[in-house]
């Protein structure tokens, strides 16, 4: 036996993203309504000079109607509103009379689409179920302009009807049963969410479903609406069932997915998430969680995408072997080479009284580790740690850049669209009296010159800026250095302080994971470690509390960066971090198995658990503004806050460590993503001029599922990154269900 209050709370418990309740008051439905087709109508309004009243942020639907009533046809037509007087038909909402569009559902499905990031593409192609007189679809072309529509529907007069007044779409004929006639996977999407699933038998229904998921493209989606759980409370609210009855039903969904109920002599199906992932959702779909009364006449919303598969049945190639002198002799043709760029070492003056314009060194860092041009520069050993090879990375899940700046947006989605990336060998270099100044960069002498190695300061250089401790010489190119020396290392010593090291993100990925890695791989040449000299008392821990934990017995040298240190022999590891997407896979995992529990301290069966959601300190930049409002919606789902800098470095990676969800504002502490395990699910809330894909690129390597929702910024009087920013509550709900159901 089950009360109404029982069934509503244990529906909460169950969806709680589906819920909204104040305290002391009763669970409330959630029911979001961002109203993104409306949005896209009152835009063309505003084309026509048409003043709108609007109540709460957008206007009421008699404001459009009345708008809509007061534009010529001409002005109407041309607007792409315009449409004959519907025939009558018993269940035609007034707005869709008026306006010839139903704005009601394609907000709800535009709305949804938005959450998904699925809102913002063109040349799709999508089938609209039980499409009645096809204002929906119109409402769906004006909010999504560019897509190929297709409307089924069970009644001839009202599919003759549309194919004579509905431009720009295709009608025809639902059957009573399947199939559709259509192929395999034809469509982007498919959209049932008018009263066509609900009125069907349960047998019908299974084989509808199933059609469906024949439909969908790997990528595509589906949304359907069902009467469900909100049905059930509905039910419970009116008193048309016993509390035993309630009871029953309630416990038939939740085991099985389906449910019968006697609505005043009339019996209703119901179904739940079981049935319907039995009848379509397989192990290719991602299925979100239901929004609970979301869909129309308080149906049960859902919405799936087909995951995108890569088999290939192509027989395998046999590789005869390896080629290594195609980029510098005639064999390259033979491989398709057209083209090889030599990289060269930045000039750098020693003195400001040089004027000579820069010279280019035919050699670079690569080729100076095997010709004889190394020698000039103080080169005496250069030992292979890493093979080439490449990295591939798991898609986002999803990236949500409405708040990102149309410019930017597309320099974050040619980030997000390179899923591999190749790295060449990488050495540990051996160099004879080479200086260390500013952040690591490293300066040679050749007999007659100073020149700087590209590669120590490659973050500076990209960007054509001066890197640090130097000045700009008198040309281009050239570059000042302190001309005192203020220390001397005679016996071998290994530079780990790299650009940015005053941050523990690039503490882990530029130094911590280098130093591992040459302990793992068994090629450290020596204990004498220099590192960056900070007066932060926590980075200073964090630095100690790793080498620590992977090198107990170092000796380690704090740099000034304002120092110039000359080092006799100086042990020089290519850059195992290079931005925005090269981290050496093998850096990382060594990392990992320094500062994680042994695995015997683990237990293997049982699966990470803990839902974390990370906290930036206070009093600090890109602060989010909302923050209290996020956390009540992510402490909704489970999880627990942390603030990584109040724990040791071992305590952080064993947190993290034990992480099933990661939730937090893109920042230095989210780098202990590198120890999450690889069934982890990652969402970082970024300020919208933030795109920087350093987190993915993390996550994708690690094959974690990654999502990134960005913010619009509270102000702009800061540096890019640093500004602060809020977050939509309902978009991160929304988005949250999304990855907690990967």
């Amino acid at each position: 036996m089950m009360s109404y209050d029982e069934l509503l709370e244990a529906v909460r418990r169950q969806f709680p993203g589906s819920f909204v309740q104040q305290a002391g008051e009763r669970p409330k439905l959630r029911i979001r309504r961002l109203r993104l087709a409306s949005q896209a109508l009152i835009a063309r309004l505003a084309q026509a000079g048409v003043d709108i009243e609007v109540q709460g942020g957008l206007p009421t639907n008699d404001a459009l109607v009345e708008a809509a009533a007061g534009l010529s046809a001409e002005t109407a037509h041309a607007l792409g509103i315009g449409l004959p007087p519907l025939p009558a038909h018993p269940k035609c909402r007034p707005l869709a009379a008026a306006l010839g569009m139903d704005l009601a559902v394609a907000d709800l499905v535009v709305d949804r689409l938005w959450v998904a990031s699925l809102a913002h593409g063109r040349g799709g192609r999508y089938l609209y179920l039980d499409c009645k007189l096809g204002h929906a679809l119109r409402g769906l072309q004006l909010a999504l302009p560019g897509n190929e529509w297709t409307g089924l529907d069970r009644r001839r007069a009202t599919v003759s009807w549309a194919r004579q007044h509905v431009e720009g779409a295709t009608f025809g004929l639902l059957p009573e049963q399947p199939p559709v006639d259509a192929p395999d996977r034809s469509f982007d999407g498919v959209i049932a969410v008018e009263a066509f699933l609900g009125s069907l038998s349960s047998e019908s229904l299974q084989a509808w479903l199933g059609e469906i998921g024949r439909l969908v493209k790997p990528g595509g989606f589906a949304m359907l609406a069902v009467n469900g759980y909100a049905r059930l409370i509905q039910s419970a609210a009116l008193g048309l069932e016993s509390v035993a009855e309630l009871g029953r039903a309630y416990q038939a969904l939740v085991a099985s997915g389906r449910a019968e109920l006697n609505n005043r002599g009339k019996p209703i199906s119901l179904y739940g998430p079981p049935c319907l992932a039995a009848a379509m959702f397989g192990g290719d779909w991602l299925v979100d969680p239901p929004a609970i009364g979301a869909g129309p006449n308080r149906r049960d919303l859902y919405f799936a995408q087909r995951r995108v598969s890569f088999t290939s049945h192509a027989p395998p190639i046999e590789i005869a072997g390896s080629v290594e002198a195609a980029k510098t002799t005639p064999v390259g043709t033979g491989f398709g080479l057209t083209r090889a760029v030599r990289v060269h070492l930045s000039r750098l003056r020693a003195t400001s009284t040089s004027s000579a314009p820069p010279i280019e060194i035919a050699g670079s860092v690569e080729d100076a580790k095997t010709t004889p041009v190394g020698a000039r520069f103080g080169l005496k050993k250069a030992v292979l740690v890493a093979e080439a090879g490449s990295i591939t990375r798991r898609a986002p899940l999803m990236i949500d850049d409405r708040a990102v700046a149309p410019d930017l947006r597309a320099v974050l989605a040619s980030c997000l669209l390179r899923m591999r990336t190749d790295f060449p060998d990488q050495y540990l270099l051996r160099f004879t009296d080479a200086a260390v100044v500013g952040e690591g960069s490293v300066v040679l002498f050749d007999g007659r010159r100073h020149w700087l190695l590209a590669d120590s300061a490659r973050e500076f250089l990209k960007p054509d800026m001066v890197p640090k401790g130097m000045a700009v010489g008198s040309s281009r190119g050239t570059f000042i250095m302190p001309g005192h020396v203020s220390r001397t290392i005679d016996g071998c010593c290994l530079l780990l302080q790299r650009p940015w090291s005053e941050n523990f993100g690039h503490w882990l990925v530029d130094q911590a994971a280098a130093l591992s890695f040459l302990v793992e791989s068994g090629a450290l040449p020596t204990r004498h470690i220099i590192v960056t000299k900070t007066a932060r008392l926590g980075l200073r821990q964090v630095i100690r509390q790793t080498i620590d934990a992977i090198l107990p017995d170092a000796i380690v040298y704090e740099h000034d960066i304002g120092e110039v240190w000359r080092c006799r022999d100086l042990a020089y590891l290519m850059p195992v971090h290079v931005p925005p997407l090269f981290k050496l896979p093998a850096a990382l995992q060594s990392l990992r198995k320094h500062l994680l529990p042994p695995p015997s301290s683990l237990s293997e069966a049982t699966p990470p658990t803990r839902r974390l959601h990370v906290l930036r300190s206070k009093g600090g930049s890109r602060r989010l503004v909302n923050e209290a409002e996020i956390l009540e919606i992510s402490a909704r789902y489970g999880f627990e806050t942390i603030v990584p800098e109040t724990h040791s470095v071992r305590e952080q990676a064993r947190i993290f460590g034990e992480a099933e969800s990661i939730v937090g504002v893109k920042g230095a502490a989210l780098t202990n993503i590198i120890f999450a395990p690889p069934s982890c699910r990652v969402m970082v809330l970024s300020p919208g001029d933030f795109i920087d894909p350093f987190y993915w690129n993390i996550a994708g390597t690690h094959h974690a599922h990654y999502a990134e929702l960005f913010g619009a910024l509270a102000q702009e009087d800061r540096a890019t990154s640093h500004n602060d920013f809020t977050i939509d509550p309902i978009r991160f709900d929304a988005a949250l269900q999304r990855i907690l159901a990967a």
